[in-house]
């Protein structure tokens, strides 16, 4: 019994050695877990240091690219005040005091947006940021062109009723001249408010001084109308070719400046996710469409749609046609008259088939090395 007596003691320091060394496995894989993730939650935190990076960099450059913005805005607008300030003292202006073409009034309410724009590429402002600035001042001439088309069509009207009651006034003075004996009947037929009544007294001894008068004015006053018809059917044409001509600089801007975004987005796209990422083939077509909207809107600004009206159309000008083809709106040496010479046939038709095949029938076959290099090429240019 005596040799029994530690036992109990023996076995609970047993135990507790076993319940120890269990602790100490828990222990032990713990650590091993927190070792094993080290590298997880290493990179997560560098994920998280370069997304807080990025979020910064890009907050600085937006900080940046809208202090640049507020710069050449304030300088457009001290530049202007001062233009102003100085006209109003009196003061001699100098070129420097002037904006750019050397306009002091502004015509169109695009001017201000074109001068800020012409101011913001000078200083090397991002096409991305100025691409809803090219878009404002393209709507706001396409509205001025269709307000002065609209403003000369109605003067043209007003002018066309006003020769028209000269003219009328012209024919019955000249029949009355003619006809004597018929004047009394002819005053009676002419429409209310047409003839000065206040100025006639119905005998035509009398009136033959008043109607020679009416002749005579009329005539002058068909001459006149007609010179101010030519004159406002021309500054409408002026207007709109010009409105036209600004508006087509515009969109190829917007286009250079559309392609340009999406291209910088189709860069980032493939240094960082690969030429096969899907992203970069959505941004490969998308880049590829504003390639072409780019040049078909420089097409546009090089050949303008051809006024229907062949009194509108500016000789020395080239003009697309209804039908695509590209002319040039030139003199005839021979008669002095207007026509238009054909630079390139109508698309999809048989002299176009036959420019492009003659076109491929001299064109020389290129190697296979000389074709990859015109596609490095033409990558290189779009980049």
């Amino acid at each position: 019994m005596p040799d029994m007596f530690g036992a109990p003691i023996g076995i609970s320091a047993a135990e507790d050695q076993i319940n120890q060394n269990v602790l100490t496995g828990l222990k032990a894989q713990q650590a091993l877990g927190a070792i094993a993730k080290q590298p997880a939650e290493q990179a997560l935190a560098e994920a998280h240091a370069r997304l807080y990076s990025a979020e910064a960099a890009k907050a600085e450059s937006q900080a940046a690219d809208l202090k640049r913005m507020q710069d050449v805005e304030a300088e457009v607008t001290a530049r202007r005040q001062g233009s102003a300030i100085a006209a109003a003292q009196g003061q001699l202006l100098t070129v420097d005091n002037l904006p750019p073409g050397g306009r002091i009034t502004t015509r169109s309410a695009a001017d201000p947006i074109d001068e800020f724009l012409a101011a913001a590429e000078g200083k090397g402002i991002p096409p991305r940021l100025l691409l809803p600035y090219y878009e404002k001042s393209t709507t706001i001439r396409q509205h001025e062109a269709a307000a002065a088309n609209s403003a000369a069509n109605q003067q043209k009207n007003q002018l066309a009723a006003l020769k028209e009651k000269a003219t009328l006034i012209g024919q019955y003075a000249s029949t009355a001249l003619a006809n004597p004996q018929n004047y009394g009947q002819l005053l009676l037929s002419a429409p209310p408010g047409l003839l000065p009544t206040e100025h006639l007294t119905g005998v035509f001894e009398t009136d033959a001084p008043v109607l020679r008068a009416l002749n005579d004015a009329s005539l002058t006053t068909k001459e006149k109308i007609d010179a101010q018809e030519k004159a406002t059917e021309n500054e409408a044409h002026r207007k709109l070719w010009k409105s036209a001509e600004a508006k087509n600089s515009a969109a190829i801007r917007v286009a250079d400046a559309r392609y340009n975004l999406i291209n910088e987005r189709y860069l980032a796209a493939k240094k960082n996710g690969g030429e096969a990422s899907p992203e970069v083939k959505a941004l490969r077509e998308e880049r590829a469409l504003a390639w072409r909207a780019r040049r078909e809107a420089a097409d546009r600004k090089e050949f303008p749609p051809a006024p229907l009206d062949p009194k509108l159309r500016e000789v020395g000008k080239q003009y697309t046609a209804a039908n695509g083809a590209k002319f040039l709106w030139t003199k005839d040496p021979n008669t002095g008259n207007p026509v238009a010479v054909l630079l390139a046939p109508p698309p999809g038709s048989k002299a176009a088939a036959a420019v492009a095949s003659e076109a491929a029938r001299t064109a020389k076959p290129a190697a296979p090395e000389a074709e990859s290099a015109a596609e490095d090429a033409t990558e290189t240019e779009e980049e």
